[in-house]
């Protein structure tokens, strides 16, 4: 019974592992950047408000002694938390308004035997300021 066991969790952790994404993400875009920023805002958002609404709640006093720790602690910690998320998004942000992509069209000298030739070449600028 053990071997059958381990060997049914084998194959099941086998089979997740082996499973592909089924988006493909494109990592480093401008876009990927802002989609971020806005989630980690969205989060942050969130975090800080239900902290803030669990503190609201225990500032009065009137919740039972069993519940203030909890609302107290966990209060406080998602409005700790949410700053985290804040100063990521604003990161994330600047990262993707400081990039820049162009395509140029450029020339070098070639020289050949008598003359002095130019020749054109397709390059790609990526600008990154971090």
């Amino acid at each position: 019974m053990k071997y059958l066991f381990v060997l049914l969790v084998c194959v099941i952790f086998s089979k997740l592992s082996l499973c592909q994404p089924g988006e493909i993400v494109q990592r480093g875009t401008k876009e990927f950047y802002l989609q971020k920023s806005k989630q980690q805002k969205t989060t942050g958002f969130i975090l800080l408000g239900a902290g803030a609404v669990c503190l609201g709640i225990a500032a009065p006093g009137s919740v039972s002694f069993d519940a203030l720790p909890v609302l107290v602690i966990g209060g406080g910690a998602a409005v700790i938390g949410s700053i985290p998320l804040f100063l990521a998004s604003a990161k994330n942000k600047k990262k993707a308004m400081n990039m820049a992509a162009s395509i140029d069209v450029r020339s070098v000298n070639d020289l050949s035997k008598i003359q002095v030739n130019k020749k054109y070449y397709p390059a790609i600028a990526i600008k990154l300021n971090l």
